[in-house]
């Protein structure tokens, strides 16, 4: 009988098919993730308008489609749409701005006590005087005038008075003494709330003839108050960046911390249901009707406050910066932003349950696989061992690397619903980013230097102690370099400061005694020496660990290349050149490395020593990512983390390149 040996197949049929299954249902249910998540971001959340402004402080609407701005200069501003139509000027600071229901009329309160009534072309109709300056003007529902004001900068001399009839009479219906400085000024149906220096928040009722309906104190003075009738509410922004909502009896119901800048917008949109809010550092932030922050976006420039926040139709806010354009805000985009945000999450979900179970099947789908996870299995109690040293390194390790890529292409911060805005950060750093293209000057400057000191000196010091015949002075020499290796970095960079130092620093103190005390100067506050100063610090620079590692590849050389160089009469410049560089070429390689990436990611000793300053003389990237960390802008941070990780692998790569030698070549 013949036999026929046929080989066992490569891949197991049914698995194969699983495997096809999955693969196929990953493709779809990628597609599907990201035509849902692109229908959800279709909606342009944020939309440029042609307005533009510069010192804005106040800004109320006027009408449906108009508003009426103040600047620092003490100009009103009338802006019809997107464009400027009429600017008036005032004689003082104006303190407070508003417009009646119908838009015919418009008020602006200055800081020479003066109420100014305008009309709708801000020519002057008339003014009255109250007794202080001005700090807050509202229009009520029914068209009464709110002023707030009063006599100096602490005092409890300060007044909410209610003009029933502005238009025509200067007679207050009710003068309330409030108690002390007043720092916002709103209304509660037709009674108006305030908040006070001493972070004092009230209302006024207007019904009961101007008496004090509630007082409470908060926890910080607030900057903006809001009414919010349709939610018997009173919301409370303050100068540390918190919110706080209180009810119509002045109980607290709740706070919330949205940044670390003072609140100087607040606005509710009926047709969402949603809370707005702006603060002095250009961001806004969205909060639902359970007041939980879903939006928190940096719309204008870092230091550039939110002035206003401007209903302007149904779902739709003007955002009215200090300086700047404006933006027109959809606020019925919110929702798709909080379900991309949620889509977003179960993509990902998605994708590692998908990704496991092709590898299952992948392995139960090819026998080389098989084979291989038999094999692990039988030294199961090896791997046993190695696997939580491989979990710990691959989750403080690679999956902070990896989430930092995810995080580098969204908006990610603790204090807002994160957004994927795909290269946005990376346009932003290679465009407009001005600190970072001068830090990435800076920095090639300090690489180039640090390279130059890594291989240099530890060189020399090496090459000398290496061929002392004595080997205890090999021992005591090598032991004395190598011992400031234990002070620590802080310390080092500090005593280094002092050096710098320029009144008792030693640096100054030597030129003094050598006679060149024109050379005297502050050298890390000199922009033209600040920078030179840093890459000096370390002088000599035998660095311990640079040091060691030429010493030892030194010690690593065959001495019979010593003994041929001697053997043919090879002067000690030769013998450097031809034996002791190309065979050091490794250590080289590993001392270049670490020179590069220890400069690109360090940023400690600059801050410690300059803070990047004076101005921008010592900025870094590396130092812009630390302070984008430190104000809450994760995604742009990993961002900078990212190209600078890009850099380093370009370097590394290139440094690789150069492969040592044979040692039987170079000879």
């Amino acid at each position: 009988m013949r036999e026929f040996n046929k080989a066992r197949p490569r891949y197991n049929r049914a698995a194969s098919r699983v495997l096809l299954a999955l693969i196929l249902g990953a493709a779809v249910g990628n597609l599907a993730f990201f035509l849902a998540y692109g229908r959800q971001t279709g909606k342009p959340l944020l939309t440029p308008l042609q307005a533009h402004g510069a010192g804005l402080i106040l800004a109320t609407p006027v009408g449906a489609a108009r508003v009426l701005a103040a600047n620092d200069a003490n100009q009103l501003l009338l802006f019809a749409g997107d464009r400027l139509t009429k600017r008036t000027q005032l004689a003082a600071l104006i303190g407070g701005v508003a417009a009646s229901p119908d838009g015919k009329t418009v008020y602006a309160g200055t800081s020479d006590g003066a109420v100014t009534v305008l009309d709708a072309n801000l020519a002057k109709h008339r003014s009255f005087q109250v007794n202080g300056r001005v700090v807050g003007l509202k229009v009520t529902g029914g068209g009464g005038l709110l002023v707030a004001y009063g006599l100096g900068a602490f005092s409890d001399r300060y007044y909410v008075g209610f003009y029933p009839n502005p238009r025509a009479g200067n007679r207050a219906a009710f003068t309330t003494q409030v108690g002390f400085t007043i720092t916002a000024l709103d209304v509660l149906k037709a009674n108006a709330v305030y908040g006070l220096l001493n972070a004092q928040v009230g209302v006024v009722d207007a019904g009961a003839g101007g008496k004090i309906a509630w007082q409470t104190t908060l926890t910080n003075p607030a900057t903006r108050v809001l009414g919010v009738p349709q939610r018997n509410r009173v919301l409370a922004g303050d100068k540390t960046g918190a919110l706080t909502w209180l009810d119509d009896h002045g109980h607290t119901l709740g706070q919330v911390q949205l940044g670390q800048y003072p609140i100087h917008a607040l606005v509710f949109d009926q047709a969402s249901g949603d809370y707005f809010a702006g603060d002095a550092n250009g961001r806004v932030f969205a909060l639902d009707k359970t007041m939980k922050v879903v939006l928190s976006r940096d719309v204008a420039v870092s230091g550039n406050g939110i002035e206003a926040l401007i209903p302007n139709g149904p779902g739709s806010l003007v955002i009215v910066p200090g300086d700047g354009p404006w933006l027109d805000l959809n606020a019925a985009a919110l929702g798709g932003v909080e379900q991309a945000a949620r889509v977003g999450t179960t993509w990902l979900e998605f994708d590692g349950v998908m990704l496991v179970a092709i590898l299952v099947a992948l392995v139960f789908a090819v026998r080389r696989l098989r084979a291989v996870a038999r094999a692990a299995w039988r030294a199961r109690l090896a791997y046993a061992f190695v696997v939580p040293a491989i979990a710990l390194i691959g989750v403080f390790t690679y999956y902070p690397a990896i989430a930092a890529v995810y995080y580098s292409l969204t908006d990610f911060s603790l204090r807002n619903v994160t957004q994927f805005v795909g290269l946005q950060n990376y346009q932003q750093i290679i465009t407009s980013d001005f600190y970072f293209r001068t830090g990435l000057v800076n920095m090639a400057l300090i690489v180039i230097t640090s390279m130059i000191k890594a291989v240099t000196v530890p060189l020399l010091v090496a090459e000398l102690i290496f061929w002392l015949r004595n080997k205890t002075h090999q021992y005591v020499f090598r032991t004395l370099f190598v011992l400031p290796a234990v002070v620590p970095g802080l310390v080092f960079t500090l005593l280094w400061k002092q050096v710098y130092d320029p009144r008792t620093g030693l640096l100054n103190q030597l030129l003094a005694v050598v006679g060149l005390l024109q050379l005297q100067r502050a050298w890390l506050g000199d922009a033209g020496t600040a920078l030179w100063a840093v890459i000096g610090v370390g002088f000599p620079y035998v660095d311990a660990f640079a040091f060691l590692i030429l010493l030892g590849g030194l010690l690593n050389i065959n001495g019979e290349f010593f003994d041929a160089a001697k053997v043919d009469g090879a002067s000690w410049w030769s013998r450097f050149r031809h034996i002791d560089l190309p065979l050091l070429v490794s250590q080289f390689r590993i001392l270049l490395f670490f020179a590069i990436t220890g400069t690109v990611q360090g940023f400690a000793a600059i801050f410690i020593l300059t803070q990047g300053g004076p101005g921008t003389a010592t900025y870094v990237p590396a130092l812009q990512m630390y302070l984008r960390i430190s104000n809450g802008d994760f995604g742009y941070a990993s961002a900078i983390g990212v190209v600078l990780f890009a850099m380093i692998l370009v370097a590394t790569l290139f440094i690789l390149r150069f492969r040592r030698q044979d040692a039987v070549e170079i000879a």
